[in-house]
Formats: structure tokens, C-alpha cells, sequence
């Protein structure tokens, strides 16, 4: 479906060329961007100012006859920003995972190091506790309070 244009430059056209003015828009120019995201902007916004300009001269003919390529320039200006906002969303995923792993690690480390360094120093000391016991069960009998073992055991070690 064609529209004929009432006016030569209506109030759409200067919605457009101040859109295409937006700081989102000009934030584009930046190293991080993919090429071809800051290629079709730029094809985009020289094919308006062509539109604008054919538009003002009252060349309704060439706008109708030109509109749908600027359309499909859109199209591909919208598919591009998807492509790098879906390698983006891949790059925090990514980086997320790595994080993860980290804290795994971290925590494996700190574990390990607990393991080596408090429970292992411990292990003599409740090998001796163990033969304590069984040395004052031989000697005393079965005994039954906590702290009467330990006086055993420390008149065993003593003997």
C-alpha cells in the first residue's frame, strides 16, 4: 500500500531525524561495538538525510519509490544489534560460569588447607586419646565419665 504525502516535510520526518539524533544512537561509535552494528547505522542514517532531503525538495516519487530499501536498511540494523546483544548475553554467561567456578575453587582450597592444617595436627592427638582409653579399660576397667578418662589417661601416660 502507497501513501500519498500531503505536505513535503510533515511532522514525522522531524520525529525521525531527531530519533536518529538520540545519545543511545550516538553511543554506537565506541570501540566495543561490532563494525558492521556502527556500518548500518551509518548507512541508515545517510539513506535519511537523503529521504529528508528528497522529502523537503517535494520528490514524492523517489521517497515511495526508495522507501522500501530504507525499511530493509532498518531490518538489517535491528538484526545486527540482535546478533550483538546475543553475543553479549554469551559473554555474561560465560563469564557468570567462570565465576562460579572460581568460588568452587576458592572453596576446595580453603577446605583442603582446613583439612591439612587443623584436622590432620589433630589426628596423633586422638590416636593417643584412643590408646588412653584403651589402656585404662585394661587397667581400671570400662569407664564411664568424661572426665575421670582423661585422669586415667594422664595416670597411664605418667606410668
Amino acid at each position: 500500500m502507497i501513501y500519498k504525502l500531503t505536505r513535503p516535510c510533515c511532522p514525522s520526518t522531524k520525529k525521525i531525524h531527531s530519533i536518529t539524533k538520540l545519545p543511545v544512537f550516538q553511543s554506537l561509535n565506541h570501540w566495543y561495538v561490532p563494525t558492521n552494528v556502527r556500518e548500518r547505522y551509518a548507512q541508515i542514517h545517510t539513506a535519511w538525510e537523503e529521504m529528508r532531503n528528497q522529502l523537503q525538495a517535494g520528490n514524492q516519487t523517489w521517497y515511495q519509490q526508495n522507501i522500501a530499501n530504507y525499511v530493509g536498511n532498518i531490518n538489517e540494523f535491528v538484526f545486527a544489534l540482535q546478533r550483538y546483544a546475543e553475543k553479549k548475553v554469551m559473554l555474561v554467561a560465560v563469564f557468570a560460569a567462570l565465576g562460579f567456578m572460581t568460588i568452587l575453587l576458592v572453596i576446595f582450597f580453603t577446605l583442603e588447607r582446613i583439612r591439612l592444617h587443623v584436622v590432620s595436627p589433630r589426628n596423633p592427638w586422638l590416636l593417643q586419646v584412643k590408646k588412653c582409653r584403651t589402656a585404662c579399660s585394661k587397667f581400671r576397667g570400662c569407664i564411664r565419665n568424661y572426665r575421670m578418662s582423661w585422669v586415667c589417661c594422664h595416670a597411664v601416660l605418667l606410668l
